[in-house]
């Protein structure tokens, strides 16, 4: 592998790493918007939702 390729490999898992650094907090909001109150106030890191709602979308 000559060095411009390592060069491209490196600037994509840069680009990658950070693409998905950006992503989490706008998946992580749309997740819990889809949790009901009590499950958001319970904490944890459960990304999925136990207990899938749209009460909140209706409140508005």
């Amino acid at each position: 592998m000559n060095r411009q390729n390592l060069l491209k490999v490196l600037l994509y898992a840069v680009l990658i790493g950070y693409s998905i650094v950006t992503f989490l907090p706008f998946a992580w909001a749309l997740s819990a918007s889809f949790k009901p109150l009590a499950e958001i106030g319970a904490g944890g890191a459960n990304f999925l939702p136990q207990n899938f709602t749209l009460d909140n979308y209706r409140q508005i």
